[in-house]
């Protein structure tokens, strides 16, 4: 009714009879860390639920009839399911999987593997939660579409010969013996015309590997992963059409990296499948994405916890899909959390050193700088100097406002779409050991992460680290050492050189055409004592993301964010039934791989070079680099090469020499 239609959408206006599709200003809005503003939260997520529900229904209703026209006789199927490398999930994934997982009418369903990790030392994902078809009684298909050293064209990982062509179509039909999935080679050519596989080595190869597959059909094998991810795609709604969709694809996408790299195998489940059944064998689970958890949902994964270690990341069960906020957190995880304005931006993560979690991170130098000169950049106060780059097209089309003024210091105002945004300044500023910037933020600013870039003499531009802005003045150091080489720089500029022809204040954390307003004061060139420490940080580099807060006396801090101290990488516990919180959408495989270790995981090597799938009776290692390692097998076996027969020894540990761009197979017996 229309009723119930307003009472949904918060919206006195709504009735059935004028509903629209939201436009894009909605679909942009963003609340708390960036996931859907609660104002038109509910409108915008029926558009894209209505969305995904039509296309799962036509899916079903053909295959029903295809079932109903043949008297049952065929095998239907689609393509669906896709997960990894998709964006915006929303629009472009397929989040009604659950459902179609239970239909009658659909046997298998396919995808091809991921087209971003296809090259040598990538780790050959797949697209689709590849576990998660299986433990439904339904048939995953790989599409394995790859781009031979025969294809014409330079694209999707284009192999560079027939040495990499043949590693790569054995890591992938590995992938599927695996887990259980079904293959196919799909050969479509330059131009639709075949010759993808047409060479007596690639024939060749995909011969063995047929026979490798009909043989371990008469030899029983049995699933080994002891590790398992658990994705959502619920969760997919909630996430604003902005900066929050990128920060889930980085999460997904980096995490599953990192976990390739630990020499563990691990299986994918949806998080609605896990119970004690799925999860036998399984020591760890890793909750990847799960922000939204339904009650019922977040208690089995709390009881399935009890008994084994787990890592959450994130802001997991955030929403309960009604109800939202930090306190939801901590009824999911256990861990209490605090929420600063829209989340609290951080990169980097500096860890505790004497953690055996976090003891493996790499030591890096940090760099502190005690003033002792402090020299005022004049052009801070001149208003001529200060300019915005930006098109006037691009200026209509994702600004509202964007403009400045000069008293005492900068007052830059703006409100935009955009998710960054930048104001630069033109001044010559000699020859100095850092920078020093006051700052402070209203609106949008309030929490938003900013950067200063330095404009080098001639050419090249050198990135500070991230400062997170707050709405009470605070004043930053930031020694010219701590400065690196902008990721968007193409100049062969390797270090900064004086005078500097200016610099630009860039700020994240923007968007949903929301007004902010940064201030500038006391900007100025510093010379004084320069001191080098040793730390263990990760995640310099990647995107600053708003994040929650570990806020819990009864946690043990391991990670905070560098400049403010806030903890956000936690854990309780003790080993095997370990609680990590890691609000940083990120972890590192070092991270990984002591939560492993100390839950007793078997790691088969110790290589991060080396991508290994794994079941009972296979064992696949793949790798760029090639060069000498020790196996690690969970019992003594007589191992051989699993196309030849060739024997390559008898126990549990084995020294083997990898060729370079090679995948090899080992039978166990």
């Amino acid at each position: 009714s229309d009723e119930v239609l307003r009472k949904a959408w918060s919206n006195p206006a709504a009735s059935l009879g004028t509903a629209k599709v939201p436009g894009m200003p909605p679909r942009l809005a963003a609340g708390a860390l960036g996931l859907r503003d609660a104002k038109d939260r509910r409108w915008v997520i029926d558009y894209y639920r209505c969305q995904q529900e039509i296309t799962a229904d036509d899916i079903e209703i053909f295959c029903a009839a295809a079932k109903e026209a043949t008297g049952e006789r065929v095998v239907c199927g689609a393509f669906y399911g896709y997960f990894y490398g998709v964006h915006p999930q929303t629009q472009g994934g397929h989040l009604a999987l659950e459902r179609l997982l239970k239909s009658p009418a659909i046997d298998y369903f396919a995808a091809p593997y991921d087209y971003s990790h296809r090259l040598m030392g990538d780790d050959g994902r797949g697209r689709a939660i590849a576990d998660a078809f299986r433990a439904a009684g339904k048939v995953h298909m790989i599409e394995a579409d790859t781009r031979t050293s025969l294809h014409p064209r330079n694209e999707h990982g284009r192999l560079a010969d027939i040495e990499q062509s043949v590693a790569a179509i054995r890591r992938e039909v590995a992938t599927a013996l695996v887990h259980g999935n079904a293959l196919w080679w799909c050969d479509f050519g330059a131009s639709g015309g075949g010759g993808w596989y047409d060479h007596p080595a690639l024939i060749g190869e995909v011969k063995e590997l047929v026979a490798l597959a009909q043989r371990r059909l008469e030899r029983p094998t049995r699933k080994t992963a002891e590790v398992a991810l658990l994705c959502d795609l619920e969760s997919c709604y909630e996430l604003a059409d902005g900066a929050a969709m990128g920060t889930h694809r980085e999460l997904v996408s980096a995490v599953t990296g990192e976990l390739y790299r630990t020499g563990t195998p691990f299986k994918t489940l949806l998080v609605s499948q896990a119970s004690e059944e799925t999860l036998q064998d399984c020591k760890v689970i890793v909750v990847l994405n799960a922000l939204r958890l339904a009650p019922g949902l977040r208690q089995r994964l709390r009881r399935l916890a009890a008994t084994r270690s787990i890592l959450w990341l994130w802001a997991p069960g955030f929403t309960n899909g009604a109800a939202y906020g930090p306190d939801l957190v901590k009824e999911a995880t256990g861990f209490g959390v605090s929420l600063q304005g829209g989340g609290f931006p951080v990169a980097s993560v500096e860890c505790a050193t004497e953690h055996p979690l976090t003891a493996h991170v790499p030591s890096s130098t940090a760099t502190d700088l005690t003033p002792r000169q402090t020299v005022p950049i004049p052009e801070l106060l001149n208003a001529g100097n200060w300019y915005n780059p930006r098109s006037e097209k691009v200026m209509r089309e994702q600004y509202r406002e964007f403009e400045w003024r000069v008293e005492n210091g900068l007052r830059w105002d703006f409100a935009t779409s955009a998710s960054w945004t930048d104001i630069h300044l033109t001044a010559a500023v000699p020859s100095c050991d850092g920078i020093a910037i006051d700052i402070s933020g209203e609106g949008v600013v309030d929490g938003a992460a900013l950067r200063v870039v330095l404009k080098s003499a001639v050419k090249g531009e050198f990135v500070s680290p991230t400062i997170t802005v707050r709405n009470s003045r605070t004043h930053k150091v930031l020694p010219l050492a701590t400065f690196s080489k902008a990721p968007w720089d193409r100049t062969d500029a390797s270090k900064l050189a004086f005078p500097l022809r200016g610099m630009k204040l860039v700020l994240r954390g923007t968007g949903g055409q929301r007004h902010g307003v940064l201030r500038v004061h006391g900007l100025a060139g510093v010379n004084g004592d320069v001191r080098s420490r040793q730390v263990r940080v990760y995640g310099q580099g990647r995107a600053t993301v708003p994040c929650l807060l570990v806020d819990d006396p009864e946690a043990t801090a391991l990670g905070r964010d560098p400049l403010s101290g806030n903890v956000v990488l936690a854990c309780k516990g003790s080993p095997g039934a370990r609680q990590l919180l890691s609000t940083v959408p990120y972890i590192p495989r070092q991270v990984l791989s002591a939560l492993f270790k100390e839950a007793g995981v078997h790691r088969y090597t110790a290589s991060p070079d080396v991508i290994v799938r794994a079941d009972s009776k296979l064992v696949s290692l793949h790798t760029a680099t090639g060069g000498d390692i020790e196996l690690c097998l969970p019992a003594s076996h007589r191992v051989r090469d699993a196309l030849t027969g060739e024997e390559k020894g008898t126990g549990s540990r084995l020294k083997l020499q990898l060729p370079p761009n090679s995948t090899t197979l080992l039978s166990l017996e």
